[in-house]
């Protein structure tokens, strides 16, 4: 009973998203319409008039980095978050510095039902703040988790950052790692400003016979060569692939196999992709796997005797950390696509509001500029890897030098000095933010959720491979129509 409960779940799930795009398509045309008549008959009172739902789009800035601060008193601002933790401290220490300023936090985890909720809730609450976007309201900053800034019908109702940070005298591109903004671009436009970016790192299990010897060296690898190195070393073997080894993997790795959002081109609906996913199924695992920010023996050794590959972000600094003794997995080596692109992810991003008023764009600026600056580094939780080379090299060096001391307790050692140690595992950490990048799953959400969910009901034995495939296809291709990219 509670599978078929599920099934249904599901299935009205992809139904609420093939709606919801189908609504968002006709608000769309309304507007566009309603713009035309008004246009056309010279408005109201004669005049040409636009309506707030449609900015007139502009490269004029000066509003925004050269903005009369005087005006700021009195203003508030709003800003859309996926939780008030990482920014109430900034809000409060901002609000001291800037009287008269306030600052408005919506926590979406909060309007959600028991917090964080299912795909179908937090899609519920992306339609419901695409809808203030597109009537013209809505927060001055959004999280861009919940805009889906890559469709370009909601791009339209977002300002592009790249103007803004190139006009800003302030904001020196030396000081930031730019390909994290670059590969986080659309069309070469700039909707999302991320402050921390992420990407994978594989260490190698050194109790398996002749795989580190194998892959010492590498400079990059792909999700496709861990398959294939798995079905070679874990053959005989119960070891699977890593613990963070999903379905989500193929949305994030493989889904370019498959499609071009760019020019349309789709083909799920073949055996290559069937072959694939039902592989996938073989070799997930179903135990929950703890994370953690450092990985002593205990833990390493409870790894080792279950997965070939430990896959680590740079939350987890000590596989950049050159041990001469102690670590089971070894290595740092980066998860690319074919061409030696990192995989990155964008976090604590924010999307601005292009109908927000010039005052409001300009104290949104400046509030993202403060929450990136290292004298508030003290405040900054660094989980993941700044895109300002100085707020991470701040945030890096006390975390690092926290993780080797304690692992030096447990009598691990470094091959050269700690410090020196410490310096080699945070250039290599700015090595790799400087790496050609390329996003992960860089489609629109609506389409990675949609894949998502039909995955899901595969692997939870609900429909066949050749079902989720033929679902697939048929979803993506009427999701890009309703974008006016497949025609």
């Amino acid at each position: 009973m509670k599978s078929i409960k599920s099934f249904i779940s599901k299935v009205l799930c992809i139904q609420r998203l093939r709606v919801f795009l189908v609504v968002v398509l006709i608000i769309t045309l309304v507007i566009a319409l309603y713009s035309c008549d008004n246009i056309d008959n010279g408005g109201t009172n004669g005049e040409n008039t636009t309506p707030p739902s449609s900015p007139p789009p502009t490269d004029d800035v000066s509003h925004i980095v050269d903005p009369d601060r005087s005006q700021f008193y009195g203003e508030t601002l709003t800003i859309g978050t996926m939780s008030d933790f990482m920014l109430k401290p900034f809000a409060s220490l901002y609000m001291k510095d800037n009287p008269g300023v306030t600052i408005e936090i919506i926590d979406y985890w909060q309007l959600l039902p028991d917090g964080l909720s299912s795909d179908e809730d937090i899609l519920d609450l992306m339609s419901k703040i695409n809808v203030e976007l597109m009537a013209g309201s809505g927060p001055t900053l959004i999280s861009s988790f919940f805009v889906d800034y890559r469709n370009p019908r909601e791009a339209v109702y977002l300002a592009d950052w790249f103007p803004v940070i190139k006009a800003d005298p302030a904001f020196n591109e030396d000081d930031w790692f730019m390909n994290v903004f670059h590969a986080s671009s659309v069309h070469g436009r700039l909707y999302s400003f991320p402050t921390m970016f992420t990407y994978y790192n594989v260490a190698v299990n050194s109790k398996v016979p002749g795989l580190w010897e194998t892959l010492v060296g590498r400079s990059g690898i792909t999700a496709s060569e861990l398959l294939d190195l798995h079905s070679q070393y874990a053959a005989g073997t119960e070891l699977l692939l890593s613990s963070s080894f999903a379905m989500y993997w193929i949305m994030e790795y493989f889904i370019d196999s498959f499609m071009d959002f760019e020019s349309g081109w789709v083909d799920f609906n073949n055996e290559r992709f069937i072959n694939l996913i039902t592989h996938f199924k073989e070799i997930i695992t179903k135990e929950h796997i703890d994370s953690w920010n450092y990985y002593d023996h205990e833990r390493e050794t409870f790894l080792s005797e279950r997965f070939l590959f430990h896959i680590v972000s740079p939350s987890v600094p000590q596989y950049f950390i050159d041990f001469e003794n102690g670590p089971i997995f070894h290595g740092h080596i980066p998860l690319t696509n074919e061409n030696g692109d990192l995989y990155i992810g964008n976090w604590e991003s924010y999307v601005l509001n292009a109908n927000a008023s010039p005052i409001e764009q300009a104290l949104a600026w400046d509030f993202i500029k403060f929450i990136t600056e290292t004298e508030n580094s003290s405040i900054f939780n660094m989980y993941l890897q700044p895109t300002n080379r100085d707020l991470f090299r701040s945030n890096a060096d006390q975390l690092i030098v926290g993780i080797v001391s304690h692992l030096e307790s447990e009598g691990w050692e470094t091959r050269l000095s700690n410090e020196a140690a410490i310096q080699d595992a945070i250039k290599l950490m700015e090595y790799y933010g400087d790496k050609p990048m390329i996003m992960m799953s860089d489609v629109p959400r609506m389409i990675r959720f949609s894949i998502g969910t039909t995955l899901d009901l595969f692997y939870n034995d609900l429909i066949t491979a050749e079902r989720a495939a033929a679902d697939i296809q048929n979803t993506v291709e009427l999701m890009l129509m309703e974008m006016d990219i497949l025609r």
